[in-house]
């Protein structure tokens, strides 16, 4: 590509977007949160500061036994035993398809728990990630009639 070529990304970015070479350590995780309830979608974003914390990271998931399946789930008590064995600060960031009152898609925080509410509102799950702007419209409005903050990422597979 010449040096003239329209496709170059800083051409194509406005401010606030940037580019970075940091790597934010992030794992996907399946987890059951209640007993014969669906699986809850889980990001858990790590505060790894070097290489060992990532190695450590990677040799838990391995230790713990690594789900290979996309219909396997981590039990919520062995979840939580990842997560003491890595031992580093984290962000748990839940999967909301819809308002908690509204209809829940399987993998959503509101699905797979009859108390996500309580789970959001005590800081067990530290932010919501939505898909388009009305989901995010909806929990807005439920969070403010519950006086909880809204925090929220927007994200996607």
């Amino acid at each position: 590509m010449n040096s003239t070529s329209s496709c170059r990304p800083e051409k194509r970015l406005r401010p606030p977007f940037f580019y970075s070479s940091v790597m934010i350590p992030g794992v996907e995780f399946d987890v059951e949160l209640q007993a014969g309830k669906t699986a809850a979608h889980i990001i858990a974003i790590f505060n790894a500061k070097s290489d060992e914390d990532y190695l450590k990271i990677e040799a838990s998931i391995d230790d713990s036994g690594r789900l290979n399946d996309k219909t396997e789930s981590y039990p919520i008590d062995k979840f939580e035993s990842l997560l003491r064995r890595i031992n580093l600060s984290v962000i748990l960031i839940a999967r909301q398809h819809s308002g908690f009152n509204g209809n829940q898609r399987s993998r959503s925080l509101g699905k797979a728990a009859d108390n996500a509410i309580d789970l959001y509102r005590c800081g067990c799950i530290d932010a919501l990630e939505y898909d388009s702007s009305k989901i995010q419209g909806i929990l807005q409005g439920e969070l403010a009639e519950l006086d909880l903050p809204d925090r929220m990422v927007m994200g996607s597979d």
